[in-house]
């Protein structure tokens, strides 16, 4: 999987995102949160129905790190932080060395591999990345199903208990 690309999706119109450029203000270090409707309703045609779309926003550079709910993530970056802000791509412990590092361009939509670890430095003192974000959430866990006597995953019996007649 590669772990980076630009995508053929058109922009998203600036009179649909001005709103969410007013509502960011002073932050730690990151934070997301819902997108307005006419942006979803704008996007979603372009995604599966069962993925995610948040707004996320970035007050300072990240560390190195994977993503822990989503492989994968089709963002379109609405402020970038900075002149010089890069994502960064590394081969992983214990060396971290950048495989892949770059500036990505301003409301255009790009692929990133969110397993692959990454980070995000240069960004400006009192800047904000901001970014919508769509992604299919990663499932952890295999939802516990309650069956006559039995609580199972995937038909398998995790604990039994007696039957109340």
């Amino acid at each position: 999987m590669t772990n980076f690309e630009y995508l053929a999706h058109p922009p998203i119109p600036n009179f649909l995102f001005q709103s969410i450029i007013d509502k960011v203000g002073p932050g730690d270090m990151l934070e997301c949160f819902d997108v307005p409707i006419p942006v979803k309703e704008f996007v979603m045609p372009f995604f599966p129905d069962h993925y995610k779309i948040l707004v996320q926003v970035i007050y300072t550079d990240l560390p190195i790190h994977c993503d822990n709910t989503r492989i994968a993530a089709y963002n379109f970056i609405l402020e970038t932080g900075g002149d010089n802000v890069y994502t960064n791509f590394f081969d992983g412990p214990p060396d971290h060395n950048i495989t892949e590092r770059l500036i990505i361009e301003k409301n255009r939509w790009h692929f990133i591999n969110t397993k692959t670890q990454h980070n995000i430095t240069g960004m400006e003192k009192g800047k904000h990345r901001i970014s919508i974000t769509v992604y299919e959430e990663l499932k952890l866990f295999k939802p516990i199903v309650i069956k006559e006597n039995y609580l199972s995953i995937d038909g398998y019996p995790i604990v039994t208990y007696p039957a109340l007649d």
